[in-house]
């Protein structure tokens, strides 16, 4: 047996004891947790194998022709527009930051769903086509350049001098775009650069641009060109146009020229039959020798004279004239 005093050094199993401060609190008692089986031990299985590619069949294998329909409207492939720019700086321009020489020529196509909407979603057919209206989309402001305005690059003598008066009003009567060709000219170098803008944007777009323009160039003629950045028209093209936001978009549209290319086929083609009346004249008699039995006749004689010797008679004599003049002796 203990002592008491060992006794006394033995902590207390009595279960109405309280634990010793020292002591750590018991285990939390979790219900039983069965063990996972063996199947959830077991890792995920591989996903399966793709499937092997399909071998062509035969007819595929057959040489062949396939014709494809390109689409059309505004998905269609075909080109809308082509430009060709000419473009020369001096050594005295380039010292002196002077803009150089350009010259832009441009061919631009405008298509019928450019300038009129369908009114319906009816499909009427192959036969009938459904209604239209005209949009009436107004030109650029180089349509009511004259052409003796672009090659004498000056201002029209009622308007006042300086860049912002050179630019549209809003007022302006203008006209409106129709399905046809359209030729572009231009000498400014400003001019071009904003045109290859206007080559991303549809007929819409553009016509937006000119008016956010027109705006501006009435903002800087009233002296509010600083309020005009807080407009809606000003942030229309995002940081692109509150950049572009100067002088150098004021460029006058006189140095550029848009005019419609109309090409009359009843007056060339009148043209074209006027010069080629003589063809049809000698067509016509060579035809009739043939069926006449003229041209049988000349071959016949041609052949009795080659029979005589005549061809080689004539060479002979002119042959021997050029050696005579050639040696001296004028008898030959």
């Amino acid at each position: 047996m203990s002592s008491p005093s060992e006794q006394s050094d033995l902590p207390s199993r009595h279960p109405s004891s309280s634990p010793s401060p020292s002591s750590s609190p018991p285990p939390p008692i979790h219900p039983h947790t069965p063990p996972p089986s063996r199947r959830e031990m077991e890792p995920p299985p591989p996903p399966p194998p793709p499937p092997p590619p399909q071998q062509p069949s035969f007819v595929d294998r057959i040489p062949s022709i396939r014709l494809s329909v390109p689409p059309r409207g505004p998905f269609s492939p075909s080109t809308s527009e082509r430009c060709f720019t000419y473009c020369s700086q001096s050594h005295f321009g380039r010292a002196h930051g002077h803009e150089p020489k350009c010259y832009t020529f441009c061919l631009r196509r405008i298509f019928n769903h450019e300038v009129n909407r369908i009114l319906t979603n009816v499909n009427y057919g192959p036969i009938m086509e459904p209604p239209t209206v005209p949009v009436n989309i107004p030109l650029s402001q180089e349509a009511n350049t004259t052409l003796g305005q672009y090659i004498s690059d000056s201002a029209p003598t009622d308007a006042p001098d300086g860049p912002a008066h050179h630019t549209p009003t809003l007022g302006s009567e203008q006209q409106h775009w129709q399905e046809r060709y359209y030729v572009w000219l231009s000498r400014s170098r400003r001019a071009t650069s904003e045109h290859m803008s206007h080559m991303k944007r549809d007929l819409f777009q553009q016509s937006t641009y000119e008016r956010c323009k027109a705006m501006w160039a009435q903002a800087v003629r009233e002296g509010r060109q600083h309020e005009f950045h807080h407009t809606p028209e000003a942030q229309f093209f995002g940081s692109q146009w509150s950049a572009n936001m100067h002088e150098d978009i004021l460029c006058p549209p006189y140095r550029s020229m848009l005019f419609p290319l109309t090409t009359p086929a009843p007056e060339l083609g009148r043209i074209i039959s006027k010069y080629l009346a003589p063809t049809s004249v000698v067509l016509s008699t060579l035809r009739e020798s043939f069926t006449s039995g003229g041209q049988a006749k000349f071959a016949h004689r041609m052949k009795e004279s080659v029979q005589d010797g005549a061809p080689w008679a004539l060479a002979w004599n002119v042959g021997r004239k050029i050696w005579g003049l050639l040696s001296g002796d004028g008898d030959g």
